[in-house]
């Protein structure tokens, strides 16, 4: 686990020094379907858009129920026309009590209302998790472009 987050450190602090970056927050309500379950997602993220409509980086999630769900991985965008985001991500997914660590693949959708360097709008996901996890979110999309 050590040896992953040191090479996500190091992409990260590679795409620091390239223009139209942004480092957003995603504040939702996440769906559990197998646990029937609601709970707070936080997700946070650095994206470098390495043209007009796509961009790369990572990404964190932490869902806030009783697993402690976290998830790290690397985040595709796609800007297809004005503010519509479309975004995948793949990833590996642990909670906090147990040293499982699984493959996931996120996938969302936003649309962005930009604001000088801000950004602000409305988000939607759903997340796979292997073997057997899967869950939606709606929420709020904060981001800050430099």
């Amino acid at each position: 686990m050590k040896k992953i987050l040191i090479v996500i450190f190091i992409a990260f602090s590679y795409t620091l020094n390239a223009q139209n970056n942004e480092i957003g927050v995603g504040n939702s309500l996440v769906y559990i379907i197998n646990e029937k379950d609601i709970a707070y997602g936080l997700h946070v993220h650095y994206i470098n858009r390495i043209t007009n409509q796509f961009g790369i980086g990572i990404g964190y999630e932490r869902i806030f129920n009783t697993h402690q769900h976290n998830t790290v991985g690397v985040v595709t965008t796609y800007n297809p026309v004005g503010g519509l985001i479309i975004g995948l991500s793949p990833g590996i997914t642990f909670e906090d009590k147990s040293p499982n660590i699984n493959f996931s693949l996120h996938f969302e959708t936003a649309y962005e209302f930009e604001m000088k360097h801000f950004c602000l709008g409305p988000v939607i996901g759903f997340a796979w998790g292997y073997p057997n996890d899967y869950h939606l979110g709606i929420g709020i999309h904060i981001g800050y472009e430099f």
